[in-house]
């Protein structure tokens, strides 16, 4: 992959001059950036994805009215494609990542518990997200450490069938 032609004369016309030192130093996540910001959302009209999630997720993008189905073609295309496919990292360690990044934010239980099913598909299973959430409450606070909690156990019980 490479920054598209697009890309690159969109990014000059909003940073005339300006070049990125991610060029250097990191360029798989300036290729990935600039595509993603500077061609695919400019474009928009109006799959990793699936490896960790299963086959629901195949056309999960399509699911969603036609005027805001584009913001889930980005999450399947830019998280799961661009990012998931770069390399230093396995699934499990990113899925990991993504577990304590949205602990961490709050107010996106939904997503927490998808991922905390996820990572336990992937190997990080209960008692290793407890220990994980266990070391985060220093730094996010009890309420997201028990909010996080709380949607491991419903990915738990979702997964055994339970809910």
């Amino acid at each position: 992959m490479a920054i598209t032609e697009f890309a690159k004369t969109y990014h000059e016309k909003m940073f005339p001059g300006y070049a990125s030192s991610f060029l250097e130093t990191d360029p798989e996540f300036i290729e990935r950036f600039d595509n993603f910001a500077f061609d695919e959302v400019i474009n928009q009209p109006g799959q990793a994805q699936v490896d960790i999630f299963g086959e629901g997720m195949r056309d999960f993008w399509q699911s969603d009215p036609e005027e805001s189905r584009h913001i889930n073609l980005w999450l399947a295309d830019n998280c799961f494609g661009d990012w998931y496919t770069r390399t230093g990292l396995d699934y499990k360690q990113r899925e990991l990542i993504t577990f304590c990044f949205l602990a961490a934010q709050g107010g996106c239980e939904p997503q927490l518990t998808a991922h905390a099913g996820a990572n336990m598909r992937l190997g990080n299973d209960k008692p290793f997200l407890i220990r994980v959430i266990s070391q985060c409450l220093p730094y996010i606070g009890y309420p997201r450490s028990l909010n996080a909690l709380a949607c491991v156990n419903t990915a738990v019980a979702r997964a055994d069938g339970s809910k």
